[in-house]
């Protein structure tokens, strides 16, 4: 692990050592929840009939791969991209006619390119970051992805109205996010806030 970014891969390894190849194993409470939360992440590119290709940054062992295999999604190329080691060996074993890559998009020189860009549960934990370097490591996470998404990017963060609040975790607020879209010259963008009260989608267009 390196400066650049929180220690994700020792939490969710940790989630994964207890429970499994499961939800709880992916550092999610409810298999439901997950399921919704997969289907509202693949709104983004659900109508789009053309070939597509996909990066799941963060991709665990590929439980959105399975989702969208399981509801049918045809026409797309998926590749999946994670810090941890163990987690792409098991991905790769699972799946190995996908493309998978272990490393940290911030601190590599391997190009990507790709139609849309999956960013589920990223930043969702501070890990070993204070909350003013989350939002910065976010910026940059996510400024980096978009340089090689063409279509749209979806990520995922917690909410600020949650009636309860986690210290380890983060919690984007509506004004951190005016200001980041501000930074990075955003304005195509969807805020779905309507699948959980605990936490929220947003869409990245680049093209309508």
């Amino acid at each position: 692990m390196n400066k650049y970014s929180p220690n994700l891969n020792k939490i969710y390894e940790k989630e994964f050592e207890k429970f499994g190849d499961t939800f709880q194993g992916m550092g999610w409470k409810k298999p439901d929840e997950q399921m919704r939360r997969f289907k509202e992440f693949s709104k983004i590119f659900v109508n789009d009939n053309s070939l597509k290709r996909i990066i799941d940054l963060g991709c665990g062992t590929s439980h959105f791969y399975e989702f969208l295999k399981k509801k049918g999604l045809k026409n797309f190329y998926y590749t999946g991209i994670d810090i941890s080691k163990k987690f792409i060996s098991i991905s790769k074993k699972k799946f190995p006619n996908n493309s998978y890559f272990c490393l940290d998009i911030l601190n590599t020189k391997k190009k990507f390119t790709c139609d849309y860009t999956i960013l589920n549960g990223i930043f969702t934990q501070r890990g070993n970051f204070t909350e003013k370097r989350m939002y910065r490591f976010l910026i940059n996470f996510i400024t980096k992805a978009l340089n090689f998404t063409k279509k749209g990017l979806a990520f995922n963060t917690l909410s600020p109205m949650s009636d309860w609040k986690n210290k380890k975790n983060f919690y984007l607020n509506f004004n951190k996010l005016e200001k980041f879209f501000k930074l990075t010259n955003i304005n195509n963008f969807l805020v779905n806030h309507t699948y959980n009260k605990y936490e929220y989608i947003v869409y990245i267009f680049k093209k309508n």
